[in-house]
């Protein structure tokens, strides 16, 4: 959310900053339309969601680590497995499910560990 707030500010050249009221307010006008658009909340932090489809848990646990500030959206299958416990085959599935099913992340083939993730909504644009 504060990323969203931050590039519509800027993008509206200083003809008055967004607040995230404006955004809550906008979404739920856009509602009936079938926009797909809602705010959501991922580990205490506001997100909004431009598809419309639901995350399942394990998608909601790879959003809320890849938002850590050491994690910086790059998730790979054995940070899952070191920080959150899982196995292998779960770890892939839900980085492959968030990949090819849902459309939420890059892949990286040539990361210095192998293959890296990286999560869109998690990352931050420098200007």
């Amino acid at each position: 959310m504060s990323e969203l707030l931050r590039l519509l500010t800027k993008l509206r050249g200083g003809a008055g900053e967004v607040t995230e009221e404006d955004v809550m307010r906008s979404t739920k006008a856009l509602k009936p339309l079938g926009a797909g658009y809602e705010v959501i909340d991922v580990g205490g932090t506001k997100m909004v969601r431009s598809v419309v489809k639901e995350l399942d848990s394990d998608g909601v646990i790879v959003l809320g680590l890849a938002q850590e500030p050491d994690v910086g959206g790059r998730i790979t299958e054995e940070m899952l497995v070191r920080r959150k416990g899982w196995e292998y085959g779960r770890a892939r599935a839900a980085l492959e499910n968030m990949l090819l099913r849902d459309g939420l992340c890059w892949v990286d083939e040539q990361d210095q560990g192998g293959r890296a993730f990286w999560i869109l909504s998690a990352l931050t644009w420098e200007d």
